[in-house]
């Protein structure tokens, strides 16, 4: 954990010692640090937060570029601090520094 802007994914699979980049997201609506990643259960997105009300998703996969935000409230009322994907990569839970989960 940094307070960098960047999100850097390394592909595993088939990995012998070195690891190696395989996409480099530059975050957005970031205040201070990113809290939290998670990986969708596709294996094709990730989702990150930050100490702002909103949630991001990027693509990790593909010839397009994906990156969109969601703001769940007043930007400034509350930080997301974890956020996990259900099981079927469709919603995203986030847990909040005001006591509440979105």
């Amino acid at each position: 954990s940094t307070q960098g802007k960047q999100i850097v994914v390394f592909d595993t699979e088939g990995c012998d010692q070195l690891l190696r980049p395989s996409k480099v997201i530059e975050a957005r609506h970031i205040r201070w640090t990113i809290t939290d990643v998670d990986t969708s259960p596709c294996r094709k997105f990730v989702c990150y937060s930050s100490m702002t009300s909103a949630v991001s998703l990027a693509n990790i996969v593909g010839e397009y570029e994906l990156h969109e935000s969601m703001n769940l409230g007043d930007r400034h009322s509350f930080g997301v601090l974890s956020l996990r994907y259900g099981a079927g990569g469709q919603e995203v839970v986030a847990g909040c520094n005001d006591y509440c989960m979105r």
